[in-house]
């Protein structure tokens, strides 16, 4: 092993001591591997700052998209970062390329029509109907993420006392820190026909599954979801698992929630990821102005 590979390895034992998830140790061996191998194929270069400049220009010629590059360039930063740490490096190399900035993709969260078109889809009784239907409304009143719904087990969900509506004990895919997530009375009763259908079931089986009982994978979300968009005639692009969470978080916003409880339970541990979820569509821009623009109010003589 050569002594980049073995001070990587080193690095992700140093980060699975401080608790990092699996997912996230694996993540960084899909993005510092290529790191060893760019500079097995430069072996007459020393690991200097240019060297880091060079290969993060590699990187980006690779024509990726930014998002995509960006997680190798910043997990390519923290082990540099950790290599002065640990005193491998007189210099901290992390510092030879800046972090690249977290950009929000431009994209109009799914509408409460197009809502309804996904639902008109899902009108029998049969059991994808029932399911899908439930599913639908549970990513648009919760904004869970895939990663979390396919860990849902029957037990985590619970009605109120008052038939009020619902709530969720959920699990992040990455940590496993539990939070709830709360369901309105429409998702609710969605959620119990769902439930009752199955029969009974005992605390352990999961929440989503196919017909034979077996567990619903995150992929097979994304495909049905595709599925169920093409069949009520939406772009393909419009029909996506995150695009749900987005309009949880834009809607709960518009509707008067406060941004510290919209935080909580979209599962943020900071609030860093809100901006990337909340700014505003061109619609919603246009029409602030048409009921604010200072220029249309100042009764000008044109």
């Amino acid at each position: 092993m050569s002594t980049l590979a073995l001070a990587i390895t080193r690095f992700i034992t140093a980060r699975s001591a401080d608790g990092r998830a699996p997912r996230t140790l694996a993540d960084y061996h899909r993005t510092l591997d290529p790191f060893t191998q760019w500079m097995g194929l430069n072996a007459d270069k020393e690991m200097t700052r240019d060297t880091v400049r060079e290969y993060v220009a590699h990187l980006r010629s690779l024509g990726w998209r930014d998002a995509t590059a960006g997680i190798y360039i910043r997990n390519l930063r923290a082990f540099l970062r950790w290599m002065h740490e640990e005193g491998c490096t007189d210099s901290n190399l992390a510092l030879a390329v800046k972090a690249p900035r977290q950009v929000s993709r431009l994209e109009i969260p799914i509408t409460p029509e197009e809502i309804q078109l996904l639902l008109n889809t899902c009108a029998t009784r049969e059991f994808h109907d029932r399911r899908d239907r439930a599913l639908i409304l549970l990513m648009s009143d919760t904004g869970l993420r895939t990663g979390e719904i396919v860990r849902l087990k029957a037990g985590d969900w619970r009605r109120e006392p008052d038939n009020s509506g619902s709530y969720l004990l959920v699990y992040a895919p990455k940590t496993g820190t539990p939070r709830y997530a709360i369901l309105g009375r429409s998702a609710t009763e969605t959620m119990q026909v769902y439930i009752e259908m199955r029969g009974k079931l005992e605390a352990s089986a999961v929440l989503f599954c196919s017909e034979d009982g077996s567990a619903l994978k995150a992929r097979a979300i994304g495909s049905l979801l595709a599925r169920r968009g093409a069949k009520a005639g939406l772009e393909r692009c419009r029909v996506h698992p995150h695009i749900f969470r987005k309009a949880f978080v834009t809607g709960s916003l518009d509707n008067g929630m406060d941004a510290e409880r919209v935080r909580v339970l979209a599962g943020w541990t900071t609030m860093a990821m809100f901006k990337v979820y909340t700014d505003s569509t061109l619609s919603k821009l246009r029409a602030a102005h048409q009921r604010a623009g200072p220029v249309d109010r100042m009764n000008l003589r044109l």
